[in-house]
């Protein structure tokens, strides 16, 4: 019993670990996954506190995989994993159920399981944990209590500044297809698309009977000559392969007057394109500094692109306000999320690959920007 809770003790938390590192290099995006589990259980007016918490779970799961492996408080932390792990058991079990969340974001966007897949991870961990807090006087410390909380002190400080500067300043190790390197227009392909057939329904003139035609009888129907003993009736297509999306989809841009701008976006050489999920609530404290980088890039000839799902009501006062030489164009909210997790976020793009991305802590100057294009 003491190998097998031992060995418990270091997969869960090496588990825990890796979850909450995870969580923690792209804090933003997890906190886009809690909003939509607060939209589902009518929380949204903890909408505004999603970062706040998405930060603070990831930081704990950390220090509770650290405590966890050097064998710190053992029964503290043996309940508290087992508290967190059920909650996260019963929440994938309920999204596996209903279908209403897509995934849990357990592992970030680095390692995605199906819902299915994660209940039966989770049930797996579950049941690890209760295997630990069975063999509790299994457990020893690896280290002396004093050397094991200064320890854990560092680990506490190590984590909140990683995740918060992952927070402010872009994820440290980018998992989306958004990434620098990457070709937009590649991404938007599904190498596992969706497969069709077509069933057509023909009578068969002699006897008057309906009867179900594939694409390949109704070749032989024709090589054979007897196309003229059956009448076409009616088609039905039916769905025989469930591929999977394109890892971008809906990336459609419009101009204010509703026309398609995508062909015109890629068409262009090198641009800078703001984005922003939500005008009224992104850190306007940037735009002072878009502002002035507009009004250079403006001076190269160059196009300055502004993606956005907010209202023109919205972009027209923003440009206004800051005086800002961009061109604004409408997006789904999802994508934009995709391209740079900050509000606002900017990126340098040549024709469809992303060259740099910026959070709104740190536009560059356009000096910055001109040594990228050499």
């Amino acid at each position: 019993m003491k190998i097998i809770t031992n060995i418990a003790r270091v997969l869960i938390a090496l588990v825990f670990i890796l979850s909450g590192l995870l969580k923690a290099n792209d804090p933003t995006g997890f906190g886009f996954k809690l909003t939509e589990y607060f939209e589902v259980f009518h929380l949204s007016a903890l909408n505004p506190a999603a970062f706040t918490i998405a930060c603070l779970v990831s930081i704990l799961e950390i220090l509770i995989g650290y405590a966890m492996l050097m064998g710190i408080k053992p029964k503290l932390t043996a309940w508290s994993t087992f508290i967190m792990m059920l909650f996260f058991w019963l929440l994938v079990g309920f999204s596996a159920i209903t279908g209403k969340v897509s995934d849990c974001g357990c592992f970030g966007d680095a390692v995605k399981f199906s819902l299915k897949q994660e209940f039966i991870n989770d049930s797996i961990f579950l049941l690890l944990i209760i295997i630990i807090i069975v063999g509790l006087k299994h457990i020893k410390p690896l280290v002396g209590s004093a050397i094991g909380m200064v320890g854990f002190i560092v680990v506490l400080f190590l984590s909140m500044g990683f995740t918060i500067k992952n927070y402010l300043y872009l994820p440290a190790k980018d998992f989306l297809p958004f990434k620098i390197g990457n070709s937009i227009q590649q991404n938007m392909v599904s190498y596992d698309p969706d497969v069709y057939e077509n069933i057509f329904i023909y009578t068969y003139l002699p006897t008057g009977a309906d009867s179900s035609v594939n694409e390949a009888r109704l070749k032989e129907i024709y090589h054979e000559g007897v196309d003229s003993l059956y009448k076409y009736k009616d088609r039905i297509t039916k769905k025989i392969h469930e591929g999977a999306k394109a890892p971008i989809h809906d990336f459609i841009i419009t101009d204010k007057d509703k026309n398609d701008a995508t062909e015109t976006f890629f068409a262009n050489d090198y641009k800078l394109v703001l984005t922003s999920y939500d005008l009224k609530n992104s850190n306007k404290g940037a735009f002072k500094k878009l502002a002035g980088l507009s009004n250079e890039w403006r001076k190269t000839g160059k196009d300055f692109w502004g993606l956005t799902n907010s209202l023109e009501a919205e972009t027209e006062s923003l440009r206004h306000d800051y005086q800002l030489f961009i061109d604004f164009y409408n997006l789904d909210g999802t994508p934009i999320k995709m391209m740079v997790r900050s509000n606002p976020g900017l990126l340098l793009i040549k024709k469809d690959v992303v060259i740099k991305k910026w959070s709104s802590y740190n536009i560059p100057s356009i000096e910055e920007v001109n040594k990228l294009l050499k």
